[in-house]
């Protein structure tokens, strides 16, 4: 038997292994034949001092702890109830919960432009005010006016952390809902 005949058969019987792992044993076998050419003996001889392809995959499985059952195959009708609960039922709760948790980030955006924008205006009012009017209205004005710029600080940073927050909120629940349902295929 070849290098390439024996690795073949050896993949073959290890296949229920994780990939890493029957890569790693695969490599392993074929140094092992590698080194025995090296030392002097035919391929055939090398292939065949290795020993049984049974008697090391027995060995292997008796190292490495693997789960031999089989997954439960889904019948086409389940899968198509599936996917119909997940369209009719998984769906809108998403969007319905993704478009509340943005309605709220807008919100708070808003909240945080109007309290700047009057900041701004009631501190030159109270300017104006000091000046021309009425200095206790026009001091009260400018108290207001900082109060409310404050305020508008206060909110800018909530706006940041609450939008930074949604996003990646948003990002790992469709990540995970996406690796739940890929497929995985037969190795």
């Amino acid at each position: 038997m070849t290098k390439k005949e024996f690795l073949s058969q050896l993949r073959k019987k290890l296949r229920k292994l994780p990939m890493l792992e029957l890569r790693e044993r695969i490599g392993f076998y074929g140094e092992i034949i590698d080194d025995k050419i090296e030392e002097g003996l035919t391929e055939e001889e090398a292939v065949a001092e290795v020993g049984s392809i049974d008697d090391i995959a027995e060995e292997i499985f008796s190292e490495v702890v693997v789960d031999k059952s089989e997954p439960e195959r889904l019948s086409p009708w389940k899968i198509v109830l599936l996917i119909i609960g997940a369209v009719v039922v998984w769906l809108p709760i998403y969007v319905s919960l993704v478009a509340t948790l943005f309605a709220v980030c807008i919100s708070l955006w808003a909240s945080f432009v109007a309290a700047s924008a009057v900041g701004i205006v009631a501190v030159a009012l109270g300017c104006v005010n000091v000046f021309k009017i009425n200095i206790i209205v026009g001091s009260a004005t400018v108290g207001i006016g900082l109060i409310s710029a404050g305020l508008a600080i206060l909110l800018f940073l909530s706006c940041i952390l609450l939008t930074k927050g949604s996003v990646f909120t948003v990002k790992k629940v469709s990540l995970g809902t996406i690796s739940c349902l890929k497929i995985r295929r037969k190795t």
